[in-house]
């Protein structure tokens, strides 16, 4: 009895001694395992940012005197809605290659000359979504609804702007909404409007002039001084161009009734090129002209010059302007030229402008096509 009592204590004693072996072997399984993940996620963390910093380092060193950063372009997804999102802010707007409307609103009108006044096929909301950011806006003061409607033409050659597929005229309450909408949803961008007087009298009354700036106020996005902005200044936000010095306030960058100026305005030395009255052919050699300039370093690329280019014009056809035979032709021209990148063109400012015409335009602001 007592030997088998002593058996027993010794089995149970061996037990009990495998089981605590067992449980430090298990901890120390547990520990391994921990210590083995630890040392993975450690590794991984350190290949991780190796390759970002080198990603990083090879993009900021492929492109130092780019006016956008690639490794930008490859982390967002850039849009003919959001191009200027990819753009170097701290830079002024003079230096991009920016597409523009002439006569924005005039996709739509009326008058017995409505033909040869239409300007634009699309809307003013698909235009922004088709990129442009540079609009010309024509304006007349209506004395019985004393509001501002838009319009092109003046006199009895006044056809009045309507909505799409409608007769209700477009007031400049509609169009300053339409772009505080777009800028909403797309705050990376900036909006370049021209308000002018188009209609009657040549400039705008005292009255007339307030009444324009109190609807720019109410909206609280407008930039009113009179110099170049940088886009970061500017990105969300309407920026007022004074192109006939007929407002108080806006960037006084003055279009004169000369077809060809070179001038300076607000420290800037602006070339501008706004020939009307021209022929298919003679407007299409015209941009091609300013294009090799521009390609072959003939002209300036710095930061203290600007240029401006409307690729509008108009043909006579029995006395009465065509728009669109002139932008017909310009416009093949300019969606298939192969602007180089980063070579600055400065404004391009057209009719019937299409998301091909301003693509061909702000993708040369970039060093990778998207």
């Amino acid at each position: 009895m007592c030997r088998r009592l002593i058996f027993l204590g010794l089995m149970f004693l061996g037990c009990a001694t495998k089981q605590r072996q067992y449980q430090n072997f298990s901890k120390a399984f547990q520990y391994s395992n921990k210590m083995l993940e630890e040392e993975k996620k450690f590794y991984a963390l350190a290949n991780e940012n190796t390759i970002n910093d080198n990603v990083v380092k090879n993009n900021i060193d492929n492109n130092q005197n780019s006016n956008i950063c690639k490794f930008n372009i490859e982390k967002k997804k850039l849009s003919s809605t959001n191009w200027m999102d990819g753009l170097d802010g701290s830079k002024k707007l003079n230096q991009f290659n920016i597409p523009g409307s002439h006569d924005s609103l005039a996709y739509n009108v009326s008058n017995f000359v409505k033909k040869y006044a239409q300007c634009q096929k699309y809307t003013l909301q698909d235009q922004l979504n088709s990129g442009v950011r540079i609009l010309d806006i024509r304006l007349f003061y209506d004395k019985t609804k004393k509001d501002l409607f838009c319009c092109h033409g003046k006199d009895i050659f006044q056809c009045n702007c309507h909505k799409k597929n409608s007769d209700e005229l477009i007031s400049y309450d509609l169009v300053l909404s339409t772009i505080a909408n777009f800028l909403k949803n797309h705050p990376s961008e900036t909006i370049i409007i021209a308000p002018k007087h188009e209609s009657g009298s040549k400039t705008l009354t005292n009255k007339q002039i307030n009444l324009v700036h109190e609807k720019l106020k109410k909206f609280g996005i407008i930039y009113t001084e009179n110099r170049v902005p940088s886009l970061q200044e500017v990105r969300g936000k309407i920026v007022l161009w004074d192109k006939k010095n007929s407002l108080n306030g806006g960037m006084k960058i003055l279009t004169t009734s000369k077809s060809f100026s070179n001038k300076k305005y607000i420290g800037i030395k602006w070339e501008i090129q706004k020939k009307f009255k021209t022929t298919p052919q003679e407007k299409v050699n015209i941009l091609q002209k300013f294009f090799n300039n521009a390609e072959n370093n003939k002209q300036p690329q710095d930061g203290n010059h600007g240029y401006i280019n409307y690729s509008s014009g108009f043909d006579s056809i029995l006395l009465l302007p065509n728009s669109a035979s002139v932008a017909k032709d310009v416009n093949i021209v300019i969606k298939n030229h192969k602007f180089k990148n980063r070579c600055l063109y400065g404004w391009i400012i057209g009719d019937f402008v299409d998301e091909d015409f301003a693509k061909a335009i702000y993708i040369s602001n970039f060093v990778t096509p998207f």
